[in-house]
């Protein structure tokens, strides 16, 4: 038991040996070295098991072997990837022959030499944007596919159950009708609300033509006023005229009563056709007033009439309004638990209200619609925004990518030119030697 039985090998691993499983297509036989384990293979395959192509050559033995094509001054093994046929580089070589420079190298291979070291730190940085490009860019896709409400679907679909729900228990709770009822009351106070803003328009109106019909009396009386102070001031002068008459010429004294005694008969005629005679102006003044009263005391009447069928009607709807139980609505939409008033849940109602008086329904750690929906649209927006810092970043990446190709453009160019430039360098140098 010092060695291995027939067509097995390996005795030196201590667990017993192993079998040779030589191909027998293209070996010689089952047997293999003992030591190493290699068949004895035909001409044109190789391996240990004769399962591959000769050494120096690559490919499907049962189709064809291709012999490896590498350039020895940039290879180190003759042996190429036997199922791909690339050679193996050495550092800073590329390409399937092994014949290029690699990134980060310059020079014209087999010359290569590395990169300054800023280009290492500068290739870091472009591969990195380059990856966080793809990850943009697939995200991008998703979105194309999901939609932006894609990754909230699940708190979608939930708002839109909610919501049903809630149309179930109003459709089918007694509160129903009564609310129909409420509707048809607002309605009716709404109509007559617009009735008395109507009446209220016409009696405006009517005031706005009497007082435009007073102030034109006002000045009428005004002219009056002026009229009697100028007869005041007549009769003063015909005073002081009698005075004068009783100490003057009797003749001439009289052709001046005479002149101002007509002057007082018109002014006397006047006065008493503007506050004794039939449609004076005084008259027609007071006729406006009284109509005037009239009207708004008629109009009066009307808007209190109104004004107390809609103070009962409302009355009416803020009974039948504290009389409808709301609590399941309010559970489905603000979270409040059953049967809990405004003070006893953080969660607020359809009746509740803050301190500072303003209403109050869900929030943090209610499971109400309001509050969902309020997530969810809080979701949609951070959403929209990381969207948007996503595309700037984007457009930011592939400004800086840009960039960076503009550069290796230059100096892609720049090499080309040292290359040119290098080979008419040689050619000269070539030339001379043959001259020489």
């Amino acid at each position: 038991c010092d060695r291995c039985a027939p067509n097995t090998w390996q005795l030196a691993s201590g667990t017993g040996c192993d079998p040779c499983n030589c191909n027998a297509a293209h070996s010689f036989g089952p047997s293999c070295n003992e030591f190493t384990g290699q068949c004895q293979c035909m001409p044109g395959f190789g391996g240990r098991t004769c399962s591959e192509c000769q050494e120096l050559f690559w490919g499907d033995p049962d189709v064809e072997c291709r012999a490896c094509d590498c350039d020895p001054r940039g290879i180190e093994t003759p042996q190429c990837d036997q199922s791909t046929g690339q050679c193996v580089c050495v550092e800073g070589v590329e390409g399937p022959r092994c014949d290029k420079c690699t990134r980060g190298y310059s020079g014209v291979f087999p010359d290569c030499t590395p990169c300054h070291q800023c280009f290492a730190l500068w290739d870091v940085i472009i591969a990195e944007l380059t990856n966080r490009t793809h990850r943009f860019l697939e995200k991008a896709k998703a979105l194309k596919i999901s939609g932006v409400i894609g990754p909230y679907r699940e708190t979608v679909d939930s708002v839109e159950r909610k919501v049903s729900e809630i149309k179930d228990i109003l459709a089918q709770s007694p509160a129903a009708e009564p609310l129909k009822n409420i509707g048809n009351l607002f309605e009716e106070a709404e109509k007559l609300i617009k009735d008395v803003t109507e009446m209220m328009a016409q009696v405006e109106v009517k005031l706005s033509d009497t007082t435009s019909q007073s102030n034109s009396t006002a000045k009428e009386l005004d002219s009056l006023q002026t009229e009697a102070e100028s007869l005041d001031n007549t009769v003063k002068e015909l005073a002081e005229q009698l005075e004068f008459i009783k100490n003057s010429d009797i003749r001439g004294a009289l052709d001046s009563i005479t002149k101002y005694f007509q002057m007082s008969l018109e002014a006397e005629e006047r006065v008493n056709a503007s506050t004794a005679e039939p449609n004076s102006t005084v008259e027609q003044s007071a006729l406006m007033r009284d109509r005037v009263e009239d009207v708004m005391m008629e109009r009066e009447s009307q808007f209190k009439e109104k004004q107390e069928e809609q103070a009962r009607l409302l009355d009416e709807l803020a009974g039948k309004l504290q009389s409808l139980d709301l609590s399941a609505a309010a559970e489905m939409t603000c979270g409040t638990p059953p049967g809990a008033s405004c003070s006893e849940t953080e969660c607020g109602g359809p009746n509740c209200r803050t301190d500072e008086g303003e209403k109050k329904c869900g929030g943090p750690g209610c499971g109400g619609l309001v509050t969902v929906a309020h997530n969810a649209w809080q979701k949609a927006m951070d959403l929209d925004q990381d969207v948007l810092s996503a595309l700037s970043e984007v457009e930011q990446l592939s400004k800086m990518v840009s960039e960076a190709k503009l550069r290796a453009d230059e100096a892609k160019q720049s090499a080309e030119d040292i290359l040119l430039k290098t080979n008419a360098t040689k050619e000269k140098m070539d030339k001379s030697n043959e001259d020489l």
